[in-house]
């Protein structure tokens, strides 16, 4: 059975998404905490509280998206200044930027290698308990 929450469960996630701490947010709600810990038991109430989550993390993603071409156009004007200082350092940090996006290319796809192996071995595993069970 889906139950629908209260105004006071939507209130206290409303809280906890402005304020980020538990605490805080049963403060405001004017509820108590370990009444916030039994309320996460119930999965509507997890459900909400991901989705709001979501929606600001969606939220905050766009606008670091939007932010971050605005530099990067910033960054290119600034290439071209007459400041040779300002060039230097433009220059200087982009570079910087290239060898970290470098970096964790590189670390991602030695880390997704291990993973694979990981799994693989995993998958021998469960085999080799297979042909135990068979031999028994």
């Amino acid at each position: 059975m889906v139950r629908e929450l209260t105004p006071k469960q939507l209130e206290v996630i409303a809280e906890f998404i402005k304020v980020g701490k538990v605490e805080e947010a049963c403060k405001q709600a004017g509820i108590a905490k370990s009444t916030y810990y039994e309320w996460l038991k119930i999965p509507e109430f997890q459900a909400k509280l991901k989705q709001q989550q979501e929606q600001v993390y969606e939220s905050t993603v766009s606008s670091m998206k939007y932010l971050l071409s605005r530099a990067v156009e910033t960054q290119e004007q600034l290439l071209n200044s007459e400041n040779e200082r300002v060039r230097l350092r433009v220059s200087s940090a982009i570079i910087n930027n290239a060898v970290k996006i470098f970096e964790l290319t590189n670390f991602n796809k030695r880390l997704q290698g291990v993973e694979k192996h990981l799994d693989e071995m995993e998958q021998l595993k469960e085999l080799r308990k297979k042909l135990d069970e068979m031999r028994i």
